[in-house]
């Protein structure tokens, strides 16, 4: 019989402990320490069988309505996939690809779920099993993923009410020629269903890791990713936070040559996510798989850490009086090899969010996030990579910041020649709309070859326009340019602007590089350079309050480039505490009633501009 096709191994069983078709609510009760089955073994054929995936929901497995009141689910765990099988063929059969992990730890619903004042702890879903062999010219098959939704799995209707999902775990990806993916979603897992989650807790939950990839015709190949979402993943659902808190939660590490798990808080892919009033903090993307000998030409360089340490976006994302903060991006794969050519990998992008769909940030705060350092060389002769990019938020999307303050994020370090990680507080590389916000002491450039806008780094033939923005106290560590912002390629349109204190780097409040920039009602004030312009770039400034004694710029204009400047002023911003982080203005400054009316009715503090008892604006964010 070896010369037919092997059969696939059977699926777990699913429902660990409760399978229900029904309408059925548990109060007051205890989940636990239930297992659904593993899956089976592929069977052996000139192209062998894959391996059975595990059995889905360890404590419960839902198709209809489920109502938990009250009740723990607990301690439960799907079944792991089963192998692949071997092939017959010594030469050119395929092995099967191993079984992928049972999915919903805890509970696995496609129909109703209703969880009201409940624990989801400790759950955990299945590994992916190995690929099976395959002959000589083909090597093994890849390796299954690990079971997604560490706690809850829904493909249908969830409301999760005052209730806690903690320390959940998905499973790890199975050995193979392509080593498989870590599970996805943590803690939660909403595939194209609606979720409604209000005054609840999803934190430390980890999702599970990549494994590292085996020999494939020839060449080792790529590891797994680090699965994605620590706290929640989002697939094709729409999905409310409301009042939730989202805490250290963790993404999985990439096998070799494999990306770091993204999302550590929250991954929204192709979905609809809206959070309000609601804390994402603490949490942590995976660190990118290493460098590994032997692999595909020109792919087995190591990997990036894993991106957006609270949020990663490619849906839509609306996010209201939030706080993001004290979220992490891993750093990138190491390099111990042997190889000259190999490059280690670059930290993850994004410290707080990021973004590659379209997202609206309102009366929010990103603080204190930091993205992941360039992986370590560790004695190898190859070459090192940069820090991840945008500390606050990395967007390549379309993004809306309006009253929201981005404050003291920081950058990753980039290896020995590299640059750290750029834009501090924001990278963008996408259309770009800001309307009342501060980018406060944010920093790059630590270790490595500096870093670039400090505050903002803004790129790639990109439209931002910037309203009542605050752009001060931000820092350069080491070399670098744009210590306020630097603005390279884009088409830049700044109105009612605070630039100050920005330093270290060239110490420029903003540095242009081939852009368009036009600035018009701004407080410029307390830099070594004001404007930098440079590589054919245009800058326009029209009433500007330049500053004088010891808020002066130690040169307005700098560079190569042409910029042309009218109705300037020169004084004192007399600022209310400017040590403080407070540059509202008072009555004594040079900024009151100094600007030219335009279409910017409001300021930062989203107050009347021009105020009711003048008929001139102030220059500057702020409006007296």
């Amino acid at each position: 019989m070896d010369g037919n096709d092997g059969g696939d191994g059977g699926e777990g069983g699913p429902g660990g402990g409760i399978y229900n078709s029904g309408n059925l609510v548990l109060q007051d009760s205890q989940v636990e320490f239930n297992v659904t089955g593993t899956g089976g073994l592929g069977g052996t054929g000139s192209a062998a069988g894959d391996g059975g995936n595990g059995g889905s929901g360890g404590a419960i497995h839902n198709i209809n309505f489920l109502t938990l009141i009250q009740t723990n689910v607990s301690g439960n765990a799907t079944g792991n996939g089963g192998p692949g099988g071997a092939t017959s063929n010594s030469t050119a059969g395929s092995g099967g690809r191993g079984g992928i992990g049972g999915s919903g730890g805890g509970i696995y619903s496609t129909s109703t779920l209703k969880v009201y004042q409940s624990n989801i702890t400790n759950n955990h879903t299945g590994n992916g099993s190995s690929g099976g062999s395959g002959g000589s010219h083909v090597g093994t098959s890849s390796g299954g993923d690990g079971g997604d939704a560490g706690g809850i799995f829904s493909a249908g209707t969830l409301i999760l009410e005052e209730t806690t999902v903690n320390a959940n775990t998905t499973g790890s990806g199975g050995f193979g020629g392509f080593g498989g993916d870590g599970g996805n979603g943590g803690g939660i897992y909403v595939n194209s269903g609606t979720a409604g989650v209000l005054d609840s807790q999803i934190n430390s939950n980890i999702t599970g890791d990549g494994h590292n990839g085996g020999v494939l015709r020839y060449y080792m190949a790529n590891g797994g990713w680090g699965g994605a979402g620590g706290g929640i993943y989002n697939h094709l659902g729409v999905t409310t936070l409301d009042q939730v808190v989202i805490l250290g939660n963790i993404t999985g590490k990439g096998g070799n040559a494999g990306d770091g798990g993204s999302g550590g808080g929250v991954y929204n892919a192709s979905s609809k996510l809206t959070i309000n009033s609601s804390l994402i903090q603490a949490n942590q993307t995976g660190k990118g798989g290493d460098v590994h000998d032997y692999g595909y030409p020109d792919q087995n360089d190591g990997k990036a850490g894993g991106r957006g340490g609270g949020i990663y976006n490619q849906g839509d994302l609306l996010i209201f009086n939030s706080q993001i903060e004290s979220n992490r991006t891993g750093d990138g794969g190491d390099n111990d090899e042997s190889d000259e050519d190999n490059r280690c990998g670059p930290g993850g992008h994004g410290g707080g969010i990021f973004n590659q769909g379209a997202a609206q940030v309102t009366y929010s705060q990103l603080v204190n996030n930091i993205t992941g350092n360039s992986g370590e060389l560790n004695g190898s002769p190859g070459y090192a990579n940069e820090g991840g990019s945008g500390g606050g938020v990395f967007n390549t999307g379309e993004l809306s910041l309006e009253y929201t303050d981005i404050l003291s994020n920081t950058t990753g370090d980039g290896g020995p020649d590299m640059h750290s990680g750029s834009g501090g507080g924001l990278c963008s590389s996408g259309n770009l709309y800001i309307n009342g916000a501060a980018l406060q002491n944010n920093q790059v450039g630590q270790i490595g070859a500096g870093g670039f806008g400090a505050g903002a780094y803004i790129t790639d033939d990109s439209t931002v326009v910037m309203h009542n923005t605050l752009i001060a106290g931000n820092h350069i560590v080491s070399k670098g340019r744009g210590s306020g912002i630097l603005a390279d390629t884009v088409t830049l349109d700044l109105s009612h602007t605070t630039l100050a204190r920005n330093t270290g780097g060239d110490g420029s409040g903003l540095h242009a590089i081939d852009a368009t920039v036009g600035l018009t009602n701004t407080i410029l004030v307390s830099h070594t350079v004001g404007i930098t312009a440079t590589e054919a770039s245009a800058v326009s400034l029209d009433y500007t309050l330049w500053g004088s004694a010891s808020w002066a710029n130690g040169l307005d204009f700098g560079g190569s480039s042409n910029i042309t400047h009218t109705h300037d002023l020169i004084g004192l911003p007399d600022f209310l505490a400017p040590d403080a982080g407070d540059y509202h203005i008072q009555s004594g400054s040079y900024a009151l009633d100094q600007g030219i009316s335009s279409f910017v009715t409001t300021d930062i503090d989203n107050q009347l501009r021009p105020n009711p008892d003048t008929h001139l604006p102030d220059l500057g964010a702020d409006e007296y």
